[in-house]
């Protein structure tokens, strides 16, 4: 690619000092999704979000994600969806690379487990025999 790059690390609230005010040419972040819906990681790149450190503000991918959070219709709002994320995909402020993964055994006497998206077993909810 031709790019030379010098990585470095930093004390984690220097980094997330760095990142707020985008004091940086390339930064690494990630982000789980916290529920069931692509609005979980579409919503991070609107210009008004908090969780936006990248610097990407795009006038029509907001429009259209507030279109989406309004459209009841789930077709509906899935194409519409599909536009948002076709746009970021176009600019591509970020680059992604992996995504987490995990795998577990339970045991057949554990009653009660339900996984979750955040992979945080609530151990208080399970059953006992």
């Amino acid at each position: 690619m031709g790019v030379t790059v010098n990585p470095f690390n930093q004390e984690w609230k220097v980094y997330l000092q760095s990142q707020r005010q985008m004091n940086f040419d390339i930064s690494r972040s990630g982000w789980m999704g916290d529920y069931p819906d692509a609005a979980t990681f579409l919503e991070l790149f609107t210009s008004t979000s908090g969780n936006n450190h990248t610097g990407f503000s795009n006038k029509k991918y907001d429009k259209l994600f507030q279109e989406s959070s309004a459209e009841a219709n789930p077709r509906k709002r899935l194409k519409i969806m599909e536009k948002v994320e076709g746009i970021l995909l176009k600019q591509m402020p970020i680059a992604p690379l992996f995504y987490y993964t995990n795998f577990g055994f339970l045991r057949p006497e554990v009653k009660g487990f339900v996984p979750n998206l955040v992979d945080r077993p609530y151990i208080s909810y399970f059953k006992k025999n």
